[in-house]
């Protein structure tokens, strides 16, 4: 029953993600893969707008909708030069889905995706919330790496 539920859940998702690129894109550009079609449909936005709806797909109740908007985040969190997103808006969904989320999976792309974005605050509430809770699997001991790797890269700066 669960594999049903998340066969659903990935279809909800190519289909959500396949409708956005046919809206922005067009009809010739309809067949796009997910990846283009969000790139394509982000291209153009102000940074604010993207993270707002990246924020609200964080809060969806469907699981594959939660994740494939946190591969989005990485993603655009990855980028250099002109293609650069400001993303610091989705940090505090993704604090939620750390402390809240059951799915590890989740839990770690969460921890990842903070520390692509790389803001310095929302790495400190991560830190704390591992102090209020203590490291209970392996997405928390991901988390203190990255909290580690995130500090020393900061204090390492090139001059």
């Amino acid at each position: 029953m669960k594999r049903n539920g998340r066969f659903k859940n990935s279809l909800l998702t190519c289909i959500t993600v396949l409708l956005l690129g046919y809206i922005v894109a067009g009809p010739h550009k309809a067949a796009a893969t997910s990846a283009d079609a969000f790139t394509y449909a982000t291209a153009e936005q102000p940074d604010d707008r993207i993270a707002a709806q990246l924020t609200v797909q964080l809060n969806s109740p469907h699981e594959g909708v939660r994740e494939t908007t946190i591969r989005n985040i990485i993603t655009l969190a990855e980028r250099e030069g002109s293609q650069q997103v400001d993303l610091k808006g989705t940090t505090r969904g993704l604090l939620h889905i750390f402390q809240t989320e059951e799915n590890e999976k989740l839990r770690l792309m969460a921890v990842q995706a903070l520390h692509s974005i790389g803001d310095s605050r929302a790495m400190s509430s991560l830190h704390r919330l591992l102090r209020q809770d203590g490291l209970k699997d392996r997405a928390d001991q991901f988390a203190l790496y990255a909290i580690a790797a995130q500090k020393h890269s900061s204090n390492h700066k090139p001059v």
